[in-house]
């Protein structure tokens, strides 16, 4: 029997959110319907058809003519909220929001300023709007909340007003839902992790680790997702002659692809899980760093790289700190700049047992994943 009719909310943006929606929907049994804005404006997609632009009163009609029964809220990127919290209240629809970044709070999602650095979480009010008073952002702030003058109290309030009267929100992590509360202390909610839909066998791991050590960066490296730090990173072990090799998976910003030094190599995306295991096999990693700046809701790049069996290095931030502490298959670093990752990597060099010690607990981790996805 097919579940109940349902539409996703989101921002077609890719990534994570896209990752998690793909992987969703193929055990969804009922019909999907999509919802985002693109540069045509809201746009309503049936399963399996072309998207067509809609206004938001025709949205209504829509989910009424399909017999929505449930909407699931992704993201609201460029959608204008006053006119969800209506649609929703018109239809009178239970609806569950999935947490995936912290835009409900910050309009610029990751907590990283107009200069690209990851602000700390002020909670005080002045210091945002400061951040979000001109730009991009604070245009589609107006377009998104419908007024003259927004402010970053605006924007909380009709976030918080959604949260609340959800049926459901969800949270990929502790740490997430810590976070979401340091600022809506009163929103419910479920803390469910995003399943990892990996189906390999790895190697116990065996001694001895390589020399020069082989580090891997994984996913696509922007500035919020430690672009600058990489680059630091790379240049300094480089000058310092440090017994290290860097291998980029992923696409990287201008200034990352236009690094040009013996010890880092770019290989690209790669495609799936299971390519990404073959990558980091052939290369011989023997672990993996997590550069970014930002506390992750979840991080995909850093459960894959512990269930593959390889130790993570990140900073203190986020599901990527609480996923390495929790399994202790890695090491985690105060946030700030370049300097903590680099020092613990010249630490490595010279304490190899470490980085077996932690291969040990990722492989742990491994077989836990493996017993669980067998018993379910």
């Amino acid at each position: 029997m097919n579940q109940a009719s349902i539409l996703l909310i989101h921002h077609q943006g890719g990534g994570g959110i896209s990752q998690f929606i793909n992987n969703w929907t193929k055990q969804y049994t009922g019909d999907v319907y999509e919802a985002f804005v693109d540069t045509g404006g809201l746009q309503f997609q049936r399963p399996n058809q072309p998207s067509e632009t809609v206004s938001y009163d025709s949205l209504i009609e829509r989910i009424r003519t399909y017999r929505i029964k449930e909407v699931h809220i992704h993201h609201f990127w460029n959608i204008q909220l006053p006119s969800l919290v209506h649609i929703l209240k018109e239809l009178n629809c239970p609806y569950t929001v999935w947490l995936h970044d912290f835009y409900t709070i910050c309009p610029y999602v990751f907590f990283v300023n107009q200069k690209g650095r990851y602000c700390g979480r002020p909670k005080q009010e002045a210091v945002c709007d400061r951040c979000a008073s001109n730009g991009a952002r604070h245009s589609q702030m107006k377009q998104m909340l419908n007024v003259v003058d927004p402010t970053i109290n605006k924007w909380r309030n009709i976030s918080q007003q959604l949260l609340a009267e959800a049926k459901r929100v969800i949270s990929p992590s502790e740490s997430t839902k810590a976070i979401i509360h340091e600022y809506f202390p009163t929103i419910k909610m479920e803390v469910v992790p995003h399943p990892l839909l990996l189906n390999l066998k790895i190697e116990e791991p065996k001694q001895p680790i390589h020399q020069p050590l082989r580090i891997a960066f994984i996913g696509n490296i922007f500035y919020h997702k430690g672009e600058k730090e990489v680059k630091s990173l790379v240049t300094q072990t480089f000058v310092t002659k440090l017994p290290c090799l860097f291998y980029l998976y992923g696409e990287s910003g201008r200034d990352l692809k236009r690094l040009n030094v013996k010890n880092f190599v770019q290989r690209g995306s790669y495609s799936s899980s299971e390519h990404l295991h073959t990558l980091l096999t052939e290369d011989k990693i023997d672990f993996v760093i997590i550069p970014s700046i930002c506390p992750e809701t979840f991080s995909y790049t850093t459960h894959e790289s512990l269930y593959l069996g390889f130790p993570v290095l990140c900073f203190d931030l986020g599901a990527q700190s609480e996923i390495v502490q929790k399994t202790n298959g890695g090491w985690v670093v105060e946030a700030g700049d370049f300097k903590a990752l680099y020092f613990k990597v010249s630490h490595l060099v010279s304490h190899t047992d470490e980085i077996y010690q932690k291969k040990t607990n990722a492989y742990r981790y491994h077989i836990e994943m493996a017993k669980s996805r067998n018993d379910h």
